[in-house]
């Protein structure tokens, strides 16, 4: 590993993982309590973990920012990064409860489910669509056709659950893409070059996609995200963490859900969700 102008660059999985076991001794030296406080977003990262991601996620958005060999409409920069669990716990209570903007991908299974109420150009949930309320809220007469823990299916095609969302660790950085269109990033979409960029180089900076091809990793899970990148030494280290303390983890996880309607299927499912993610770098 290279230090150059404060950026680190690792050239090999080995170099990565040397920069991973030293933040999984870090981690063995904090108070468990604390460690999980972290991982849920009840209590900021610590100082010196946010300040090397952010700082070698700077050094890699400069990297886009100064080559030749990607055209980009504007500068690559970064929209989206650490949410604590109240903002995360906002976000999914306004979908669970439909309401706000469009969101998220209509799965093939809840088609089938609303298919008199979803037209075929329908591809994302839209709360402000009478025929999607129909479907999601139902009437004063007739109960909503989807069930509890499908709404939370739907939700989970590309947003996590408060309390397991890889953005409270401040490791993880939604950049260049607003808008978060996965068919921008697929073959022939617009920013399919600058993907093709970030395979190659995005490893040199210790980043990772962590939902990559569907297909590639095991159900239940996410759908892929090409703007999703994730800084592998503090987020593997942390992950690494978690599953070997899976059963305390578990209990603390549950006492935040508690028993509410909106964690049905999440609290069934959210090891699926937390650990069936891409740990390894493109090189």
């Amino acid at each position: 590993m290279n230090e150059i102008n404060a950026c680190q660059l690792f050239s090999s999985q080995q170099e990565l993982q040397s920069q991973t076991d030293r933040w999984q001794r870090i981690l063995n030296n904090y108070q468990q309590q604390d460690v999980f406080s972290w991982a849920v977003g009840m209590a900021k990262p610590p100082r010196r973990a946010i300040n090397e991601a952010q700082s070698q996620m700077q050094c890699l958005l400069d990297s886009i920012n100064q080559t030749t060999d990607i055209k980009l409409t504007e500068k690559a920069t970064i929209h989206s990064d650490y949410r604590n669990f109240q903002r995360q716990l906002s976000i999914w209570l306004r979908k669970y409860h439909f309401k706000g903007k469009a969101f998220d991908k209509i799965t093939t299974d809840a088609r089938l489910i609303c298919q008199k109420f979803l037209l075929d150009n329908d591809q994302h949930w839209s709360p402000n669509n009478i025929r999607h309320q129909l479907c999601w809220l139902g009437t004063l007469q007739k109960p909503p056709l989807l069930s509890s823990d499908q709404k939370q299916i739907e939700i989970l095609q590309a947003s996590a659950a408060p309390g397991i969302s890889r953005h409270h660790w401040g490791t993880d950085f939604d950049i260049i893409d607003r808008q978060m269109n996965q068919a921008s990033w697929n073959n022939n979409g617009k920013l399919y070059p600058t993907f093709q960029w970030l395979k190659k180089n995005a490893s040199h900076y210790g980043f990772i996609q962590p939902y990559n091809l569907f297909d590639l990793r095991n159900k239940p899970s996410y759908m892929e995200e090409g703007w999703h990148w994730s800084y592998s030494p503090i987020a593997n280290a942390l992950l690494n963490y978690l599953q070997l303390h899976e059963t305390q983890f578990n209990q603390y996880i549950l006492s935040l859900w508690e028993n509410r309607e909106e964690f049905s299927y999440i609290r069934k499912q959210w090891h699926h969700f937390m650990f069936n993610v891409n740990r390894e770098a493109y090189w």
